[in-house]
């Protein structure tokens, strides 16, 4: 009986060939689900982010506006024709972070100070006045304090966990609204003036990170 031997000349068969193939289509898998799940993470990352800027975003113009609801609040429940009128508080040395465009330059925000401007959305515009060359040479108002008040009132504030810092405003008084004619018969008894009073107020208000804020400003009118 012969015996056979096969033999296949040095080349792979067709089973280990197959084997080979599956190995590459496998890494290929590999690697294409290696580059999607790298490119989810990313986008995962960048939506974080965003999602992050948003709310810091969101929490600086709510802080922005509850400094105007506060001073216009003020302005409706607190502020008297006297004040205006008589008691100076929006004159030069008034109150701190009240201003005004009628009375004299010195009453303005700078207080006539040569070359000064006031850039609301700058941060470092927002100063006290401490040093006589201050933007605001009056300074401001902040949320939580007592400097609008003669008897200690203070203004509401933010909770300091919501906040890098207490959002501020300043009141512009920018004179009446309309013009008074009174009663021009003769005789005839003089009528009251009852124009509104102007004011423009402008607020900044910080997010939890301290480079997220706000700037909004509203022009209010009010009888006094």
């Amino acid at each position: 009986m012969n015996a056979f031997c096969i033999t296949t000349g040095g080349k792979m068969s067709t089973g280990t060939r197959q084997r080979g193939a599956v190995l590459v289509f496998a890494l290929l898998l590999l690697l294409v689900m290696t580059i999607l799940g790298v490119a989810s993470i990313g986008n995962s990352l960048l939506e974080e982010r965003m999602s992050g800027n948003f709310y810091q975003s969101s929490s600086a113009i709510q802080s922005a506006e509850t400094a105007l609801r506060v001073a216009e609040d003020w302005l409706t429940n607190d502020l008297t024709q006297a004040d205006v009128e008589d008691n100076g508080w929006f004159n030069e040395n008034g109150k701190a972070g009240l201003y005004s465009t009628q009375m004299d330059a010195a009453d303005a925000i700078c207080g006539a100070l040569s070359g000064c401007t006031f850039q609301p959305t700058n941060e470092d515009h927002w100063c006290d006045g401490a040093d006589g060359s201050c933007n605001l040479h009056d300074g401001y108002v902040e949320l939580g304090t007592d400097v609008l008040s003669d008897e200690g009132t203070k203004l509401p504030g933010i909770d300091a966990d919501m906040v890098d810092k207490q959002p501020r405003f300043i009141i512009e008084y920018i004179g009446r609204s309309g013009t008074f004619l009174g009663n021009l018969a003769m005789g005839a008894q003089t009528q009251p003036d009852i124009r509104r009073y102007a004011f423009r107020i402008t607020a900044i208000g910080w997010g939890r990170d301290p480079n997220a804020r706000h700037v909004l400003q509203s022009h209010f009118l009010v009888p006094l």
